[in-house]
């Protein structure tokens, strides 16, 4: 049992049998309870080791190369297959992260934590949220000059980020994610309350789009090691299904790892997507989901949701209560 893992955020090493996470501080006694979340680090366990002999390998005052404030929460992130691990902080709300590269090599074989050579990738002004590594190429997601994000690649061995090659650039849909598969990146976007997924060749950016069985929001997993990965996707009238992404088709099959429940797929619902304006004129996406034939002259009974803070939204979901709603004949 290790005690004090809040923000674990588990990375495992390539042996299997021992792995990078986040621990609280041990608060001495008298210590003010604010002080809980303070000077978090990361610690490196062994399988059948006792945790309190962990050995602490990134946050807090630990190395000169890497920056790390009391109040953010610091992780050791590795890619299955990858020879670099990255330094992560996390500054509290914020979505823009400071990012960190070192091999993996020198980072497990340092013989303390100020020997790591990290070396900056980017900070919170450069607007980076996310990250993905295939081989020496580092993809960088950020919302720098591009309200609505851009793809960048920056190398791996010398990351400059200031220079750093545009593979997808902003667009009027919004991308959510990059996952740098073993074939190629795939592209999550948002084009209005639709999400996409989008395959970008590694070789000469060339890009298509994946026909998904639903319009709705969706999750792609994957491991870097093999081909393809798993498409999870729903709708306001679908439920959650699985399908497996066959890579050389570029085409989704049915997993069965979730059956489809006998309320699952409704075929009396419609879902109609439309934008409309806000007071200063900005286009909102808004999704009006109801039953068919319904008439719509504004007697019936309507349960309005929106959101949109921290750079989130509101993705399509599938919903039992919203369900029993609908079957009313209410909006």
């Amino acid at each position: 049992v290790i005690d004090r893992a809040r923000f674990g955020g588990v990375s495992w090493l390539p042996d299997g049998n021992s792995f990078f996470y986040n621990r609280l501080q041990k608060l001495p006694a008298g210590a003010p309870i604010t002080d809980k979340f303070q000077n978090s680090r990361v610690f490196l366990h062994k399988l059948g080791e006792n945790p309190d002999n962990d050995r602490p390998m990134f946050g807090v005052g630990l190395s000169p190369a890497a920056s790390v404030a009391p109040q953010d929460t610091p992780y050791c992130v590795l890619v299955p297959g990858s020879n670099y691990a990255f330094g992560l902080v996390s500054h509290g709300v914020m979505n823009e992260i400071t990012l960190y590269i070192a091999p993996l090599a020198d980072v497990t074989g340092a013989r303390d934590a100020g020997a790591i050579p990290w070396v900056k990738v980017c900070d919170v002004p450069d607007a980076v949220t996310s990250f993905d590594i295939h081989g020496d190429d580092l993809f960088l997601l950020t919302h720098l000059n591009a309200s609505r994000f851009k793809l960048v690649k920056t190398s791996a061995r010398k990351p400059d980020f200031a220079s750093a090659t545009v593979v997808v650039p902003e667009s009027d849909a919004v991308i959510t994610d990059a996952s740098a598969a073993k074939e190629a990146l795939y592209v999550t976007l948002r084009d209005g309350g639709i999400q996409k997924l989008r395959r970008i060749s590694y070789t000469d950016n060339s890009s298509r789009d994946v026909s998904l069985p639903v319009e709705g929001s969706l999750d792609f997993s994957y491991d870097p090691r093999v081909e393809g990965g798993l498409v999870a996707v729903t709708g306001w009238t679908r439920a959650y299904l699985i399908y497996a992404l066959d890579s050389a088709k570029n085409t989704l099959v049915p997993t069965d790892l979730q059956p489809k429940g006998p309320y699952d797929a409704p075929d009396d619902l419609v879902s109609e997507e439309v934008k409309v304006k806000a007071a200063d004129g900005t286009p909102i996406p808004l999704t009006i989901v109801y039953k068919k034939g319904l008439k719509r002259d504004g007697s019936n009974p309507a349960w309005i949701e929106g959101y949109g803070a921290y750079g989130e939204s509101i993705d399509p979901g599938y919903s039992a209560i919203a369900l029993a709603w609908l079957e009313k004949g209410c909006v």
